[in-house]
C-alpha cells in the first residue's frame, strides 16, 4: 500500500568478531584456576592450585608438575642464555619454593615451528624450600637481572630480599 513505510530494519554489526585467524596458538588446560603465569626464552610456568607446571616454550609440551604446599599465588622464572636459571614459587600460606633448571644439552629439539634448535629438557632440582618464609599469602616474587635475588611481596605487608643462590 501506498504511503506505508515498512517497520526500520535492525542492522547487526558485530564488531568483536574477528575475520581472520584465531591468534590463540595453544590453550594449556589445568585442574585449577591458573592464579599465577611467568614466561622466559625456554619456559612457560603456571601456578594452579598446589602445583607449578613448566611447560616448554616451543612445544606447550608439559616437562614438569612441581608440588607445593598450599596454593601458588605467584611464579617467577630466570634463564641466562646457556637456559640454566631458577623457577621460584609463592603459596597462600606464605612458603617460598625455589628449583634450579640445569640445561641437558646433549639432547636439542628442531621442529619447523623452531626458529632455531632449543634444549629438548632441563632437570629442575628443589634447591630451597622456605616455609613461613611470609606470614601471609605472597602474592609477588621475581627474579632481579642477573638472577642473584628473588624479591617476594606478601599480604603480611613486607617484601623480602633473598640470595637465590645461598642454597645452591
Amino acid at each position: 500500500s501506498a504511503g506505508r513505510a515498512s517497520p526500520p530494519g535492525r542492522l547487526l554489526g558485530w564488531r568483536n568478531k574477528p575475520q581472520q585467524r584465531d591468534p590463540c596458538v595453544a590453550a594449556l588446560a589445568h585442574p585449577e584456576s591458573v592464579a599465577a603465569l611467568a614466561v622466559s626464552r625456554t619456559r612457560i610456568v603456571a601456578g594452579a592450585g598446589k602445583a607449578v607446571f613448566v611447560y616448554d616454550a616451543g612445544t606447550e609440551e608439559l616437562l614438569e608438575e612441581l608440588e607445593c604446599t598450599a596454593n601458588v599465588s605467584s611464579v617467577a622464572v630466570f634463564e641466562d642464555e646457556t637456559g640454566a636459571g631458577w623457577i621460584a614459587a609463592g603459596c597462600e600460606d606464605g612458603t617460598l619454593k625455589v628449583w634450579m633448571q640445569v640445561p641437558q644439552p646433549a639432547r636439542y629439539l628442531t621442529s619447523p615451528n623452531l626458529s632455531a634448535p632449543t634444549l629438548a629438557a632441563a632437570s629442575l632440582e628443589l634447591k630451597a624450600e622456605k616455609q613461613s618464609a611470609h606470614s601471609g599469602t605472597i602474592w609477588s616474587v621475581g627474579f632481579s637481572p642477573d638472577g642473584k635475588t628473588i624479591v617476594s611481596g606478601s599480604s603480611d605487608d613486607t617484601l623480602k630480599v633473598w640470595d637465590a643462590g645461598a642454597s645452591a
